[in-house]
């Protein structure tokens, strides 16, 4: 999993483990990008795949494969996966349905790295554009994200959500600590 997202890095900081930046999914395969490698795109809607592999091909980038995120049976689009043989999968289902698809079936692939980056091929099919870098910067893209993507709202509002059990789990742990302090002395 990628340091995304700005729950994850917030998270990071109420655990007192902070996380030295953030990666966004579209960096981290930017920079796969030039590794050589072979890549199969899966995910997003109907379309964007295919155009994403298509501008990516344009760049000299060996794309194997690429399917959209709308199917009732995993067999098909893992048999095509499989079968193209890539060195490198990208799943674009978005959180925490990527995430969830590639624990259920990684058995079942035979690829060297699989891996959700949420938007990504959207960004690469042209049809969603990056905020400006200051923004990024700040780490409120994905304020920007609502603003540009209504839509996207009701996903944000899970963040508070991720939030509040975060700092639960962080206060009992504390005090199982403190517990557990106490009954060795």
């Amino acid at each position: 999993m990628l340091a995304d997202g700005i729950g994850v890095i917030i998270a990071s900081r109420i655990l007192k483990c902070p996380l030295p930046q953030r990666v966004t999914g579209f960096e981290f395969v930017s920079r796969l990008l030039e590794s050589g490698r072979s890549f199969y795109l899966y995910g997003s809607k109907p379309g964007v795949a295919d155009a994403a592999a298509e501008n990516l091909r344009a760049k000299g980038v060996n794309v194997v494969g690429a399917r959209h995120g709308y199917f009732d049976d995993d067999s098909e689009v893992i048999n095509d996966i499989n079968e193209k043989k890539p060195n490198i999968l990208l799943v674009c289902l978005g959180a925490p349905k990527q995430e969830k698809w590639i624990a259920a079936n990684k058995h079942r692939l035979n690829v060297n790295l699989c891996t959700g980056v949420g938007s990504t091929l959207d960004i690469m099919a042209g049809n969603v554009r990056r905020a400006p870098t200051f923004i990024q910067k700040w780490g409120i893209e994905w304020l920007y994200r609502a603003i540009v993507q209504p839509s996207r709202i009701p996903r944000l509002a899970a963040i508070p959500r991720f939030l509040l059990g975060v700092r639960r789990e962080s206060s009992r742990r504390k005090k199982a600590e403190k517990i557990r302090q106490n009954s060795i002395i």
